[in-house]
């Protein structure tokens, strides 16, 4: 039994190490765009109209690489796990609501909301749980712990 257990805990961490170097991919990807407003137009499909929209997106672009390498750090780091995850659930949250709720995106808009259907897909479960145990300690904390 204690064999299994240990296998079932080694395979978890498998998973939790993959989903966050394939969040990490997807993240880091977008980061090329700080390089210029070439890199953006060939990433996105869309025209950078004039130098602040060019600003605008290539900070986008070194901020998409901050986040992104969070997790490969988090990958092999896991008491920075549930942040990460917090992040990446965020990160691809707010897209997805963006586009519903803006719609009529590109095909190059169309390719990221695969990646990140797929990244939400993997999640393994121990990620979720991570999340909700992580949080409802925190909560518990903040809620009771007075000293």
């Amino acid at each position: 039994m204690a064999n299994q257990t240990t296998l079932g805990v080694v395979m978890a961490a498998n998973l939790t190490t993959i989903f966050l170097l394939v969040v990490a991919i997807i993240h880091l990807l977008p980061g090329a765009g700080f390089a210029s407003a070439e890199r953006i137009k060939s990433l996105y499909e869309i025209e950078i109209a004039d130098q602040n929209l060019e600003i605008l997106m290539r900070h986008r672009a070194a901020l998409f690489a901050i986040i992104g390498g969070l997790f490969p750090y988090a990958a092999f780091t896991p008491s920075v796990q549930p942040i990460a995850f917090v992040v990446a659930f965020v990160s691809i949250g707010s897209f997805f609501y963006l586009t519903i709720a803006v719609g009529g995106y590109s095909s190059a808009i169309r390719k990221i909301v695969v990646a990140d259907i797929i990244a939400s897909t993997i999640t393994p479960n121990r990620c979720r749980n991570l999340i909700a145990d992580k949080f409802a300690r925190a909560l518990f904390k903040i809620g009771f712990d007075r000293s």
